[in-house]
């Protein structure tokens, strides 16, 4: 009979002192690209110039051409799950894939705006634009794009990317200087105190309270700067990086974040890190020209995308936890970070039952337990209805008979 060892979860949890290291990765065109987003780990897309699709399905090694059938410019991309997916761009472009973006097919509203950024989080999907002179624009569709909702935000400035920490409370940020907020899924919004009259391009929550937004002013400043939160956005706080531009900021953690951009002179790029929430920021290793997209489709893993077709990836952004508990089946949990759901993929010795359950933080459980049966070789449990969880870290602990594995996981609003 063999004998199963149990060791108890350890945790070993440090930040490295060095810079990490973004590489280029051979995209296939020149063309500047404006979003980079992954739907599994080694699955991904990149939008831009003139219609421009690229897709990954090795993790950035070689990019394949997708066909739009568009010269309009594509700004962004996002993906609900593996097989459903989002581009939006210039003139009112909203493209939709249900086949993990082999083929795309129009789902745009009558207005014809320029279409900036994306936000999915449940059923819900949130578009922020601009008409030029004539005013910023969200709109909202909460039936996978078939019909879309304009929202009355009350302002007539630009507006380019928003983010919601759970399906009522959201905020969208614009020029010049805009921070607006809602409690009520954009049905209102009010505005808050930025003290900037800069491009605010990028949101990001950790939590309902901690929030980052990136962007910068090159009408004279030519300076980026990023606006930190720690009561919903009540009160924000600046700082202000001289000859840079950011147009992307992400976080792994609470704790672990990014943001990318760069001269806009020069057509230098800028990749920052920061490891204490934001107290301080950290110039990682990214020579290559200036950078727009930002995406962390898991703990080890990241992408950027910018001027000139570049595609920069990192991997070992951070060592997370070191977990071990017993050698008679293997897990893996994907994607991390998630949104709504997460599949627990089992390779398992033995015929089992098994026992999921998710805990916060601070060990409060989360979420129903999951019973199901375990049988010999490959198993795939999915766990779903996570929409409605704060963002922050949680873990997930699955028995099998008298064994036990305790895994992290990151709740992040929406997978970047």
């Amino acid at each position: 009979m063999k004998k199963i060892t149990l060791i108890l979860l350890l945790l070993i949890i440090y930040f490295s002192a060095f810079s990490q290291a973004w590489l280029p990765q051979i995209s296939g065109t020149s063309n500047a690209l404006y979003s980079v987003f992954f739907s599994k780990e080694d699955s991904g897309f990149a939008v831009g110039i003139g219609g421009t699709i690229k897709k990954t399905t090795d993790g950035g090694i070689n990019w394949n051409t997708i066909t739009s059938g568009l010269s309009t410019d594509l700004l962004d991309v996002k993906f609900a799950d593996e097989n459903t997916g989002y581009i939006v761009g210039r003139s009112g472009v909203i493209l939709k894939t249900t086949d993990g973006g082999n083929s795309w097919n129009s789902v745009s509203p009558t207005n014809t705006p320029d279409f900036i950024r994306i936000f999915i989080i449940g059923n819900d999907i949130y578009v922020s634009g601009y008409y030029g002179p004539n005013g910023g624009i969200i709109i909202k569709s909460s039936n996978a794009g078939l019909s879309w909702t304009t929202l009355n935000t009350g302002t007539t400035g630009y507006l380019y990317s928003s983010f919601f920490t759970d399906i009522d409370t959201g905020y969208v940020v614009g020029y010049p200087g805009i921070i607006l907020k809602t409690t009520n899924g954009g049905i209102s919004w009010t505005a808050q105190t930025s003290g900037t009259s800069f491009q605010l391009i990028s949101v990001f929550f950790t939590d309902s309270n901690n929030g980052f937004i990136a962007g910068g002013d090159i009408s004279s400043s030519n300076s980026g700067i990023i606006l930190k939160t720690i009561d919903g956005g009540a009160t924000w706080v600046s700082e202000i990086f001289p000859n840079n531009y950011f147009g992307n900021i992400r976080f792994l953690d609470p704790m672990t974040g990014f943001v990318a951009g760069g001269s806009v002179t020069a057509n230098t790029s800028t990749i920052l890190k920061t490891n204490d929430s934001g107290t301080s920021w950290n110039l990682e290793n990214s020579s290559s020209s200036r950078q727009y997209g930002l995406t962390v489709p898991s703990l080890n893993i990241g992408y950027s995308c910018g001027v000139d077709g570049t595609i920069l990836k990192t991997t070992g952004l951070t060592t997370g936890l070191e977990e071990f508990v017993s050698n008679n089946f293997n897990t893996e949990i994907a994607p991390n970070p998630f949104n709504s759901y997460f599949t627990i993929n089992f390779d398992s010795e033995n015929d089992n039952l098994i026992e999921i359950r998710l805990f916060d933080i601070v060990g409060k459980e989360c979420s129903p337990v999951i019973n199901e049966s375990l049988m010999k070789g490959t198993n795939h449990v999915e766990v779903k209805g996570l929409d409605l969880l704060d963002n922050g870290v949680y873990f997930v602990q699955i028995k099998a008979g008298k064994s036990i594995q305790t895994k992290k996981v990151v709740k992040a609003g929406q997978i970047f």
